[in-house]
């Protein structure tokens, strides 16, 4: 210490300078070294940041795998909350420089994969929502889901679906022209509903053409009636059917009281058509029969009379020749009594067969039937037996 105090000023000033820029270079390198380790320590927390974006994206990625199963079906627990909430954690990975504070050339590799990795994730969660709003609205033209985890099954189309909704649907899936299954799927249940939809508007129009202002036209025929009752029967919706159903069931009733009238009408009609044929038989068996029974009443009246004549004569003739025989065996006075006996034979013989009552038949006689004759008026005038007719007193 006397040493440092003999030198001289200028000596001084050397050697502290000396010790100054001693200690400046040993400052430094501490202040270097600890520089370098804070940026070492800045690199390796933003590689571990860069890592954990890395493994979000690959779970977010493992999420939206998990909202499809085979041939592109979504879930069913698949709700527009998943896809919102996926939304938000893919808009918050960080993907640049400048989201990590560090330069652009540090890590410039890692960056570009995140932000690959983040953009496939913002399409397939847009392919995700799509098919799910597409899915939803397809399902919601029916009564029942047609789409499902389970694939695609038939269902009845609901009452309130129209047409245009329908055709904007099938528009949307004509502009995506995917080939997956899923599509595939949703192709044939617009197909579906088209079909559903012109059979319903087929069937209300059938059974809308049989009423006017709420009235079963006059018109209606049971074969109307069938034609309506096929096409409802081939509507899918209950509902739909039920109702119309409901009307066809009037159109039926106003369809069979025509028909049980027109029977009645058509029964009254055959019994009066029965009962004038069943009259114009009985007049023209009478009439058949008055000519019939006039003729053989006139050959029965001459046969009557000729034999009685007959009868007359041979009688007479055989009483004349005995009363000769006798006449010459006995004498004038038992030939004069058998001739007188004779003549009263005979002319007793033709009182009896063709006298003023027994002889011909009155003009007025018409029909003779067992035995019995009658006036053209239908009332019995007397019987004839054997070509005898005999007057009723």
């Amino acid at each position: 210490m006397g040493k440092f105090k003999n030198l001289s000023r200028s000596k001084k000033v050397i050697i502290a300078a000396s010790i100054f820029l001693g200690c400046m270079a040993v400052g430094g390198t501490v202040y270097g070294v600890a520089k370098n380790n804070q940026h070492q320590q800045m690199l390796d927390k933003v590689k571990t940041e860069i890592m954990s974006e890395q493994s979000t994206t690959d779970k977010l990625d493992e999420e939206l795998r998990s909202y499809q199963v085979d041939d592109g079906y979504l879930v069913n627990h698949l709700t527009q909350d998943n896809i919102d909430s996926l939304k938000n954690s893919i808009g918050k990975i960080k993907d640049s420089s400048a989201d990590f504070e560090i330069s652009t050339s540090e890590f410039s590799e890692n960056l570009q994969a995140i932000k690959t990795d983040k953009l496939l994730l913002e399409e397939e969660l847009d392919r995700l929502e799509r098919k799910f709003k597409l899915q939803k609205m397809v399902n919601e033209l029916f009564i029942q889901d047609v789409i499902s985890e389970n694939g695609y099954k038939t269902n009845p189309l609901s009452k309130d679906v129209k047409q245009e909704d329908i055709d904007n649907l099938s528009d949307k899936v004509k502009e995506i022209n995917n080939e997956e299954v899923f599509f595939k799927a949703i192709s044939k249940a617009l197909e579906d509903a088209n079909d559903q939809f012109s059979q319903i508007s087929l069937a209300k129009s059938s059974v809308s053409n049989l009423f006017k202002d709420n009235e079963v036209l006059g018109k209606v025929k049971r074969d109307q009636y069938n034609d309506s009752k096929k096409l409802v029967e081939k509507v899918k919706n209950e509902e739909v059917k039920k109702e119309l159903s409901s009307k066809l069931d009037k159109v039926l009733t106003s369809v069979e009281k025509k028909e049980e009238a027109k029977k009645e009408a058509e029964e009254e009609a055959r019994r009066k058509a029965e009962t004038r044929a069943q009259t114009q038989e009985e007049h023209s068996s009478r009439s058949t029969s008055s000519s019939s029974n006039n003729t053989s009443s006139s050959n029965s009246s001459s046969s009557a009379n000729s034999g009685s004549s007959s009868t007359s004569s041979s009688k007479s003739g055989g009483n004349s020749s005995s009363s000769s025989s006798k006449s010459s065996s006995s004498g004038s006075s038992e030939g004069s009594s058998s001739n007188s006996s004779s003549g009263s034979k005979s002319s007793g013989s033709s009182a009896s067969g063709s006298g003023s009552k027994s002889g011909n038949v009155a003009k007025d006689v018409k029909k003779t039937t067992e035995g019995k004759v009658y006036n053209e008026d239908g009332t019995q005038s007397g019987t004839a037996e054997g070509g005898t007719f005999t007057w009723d007193e």
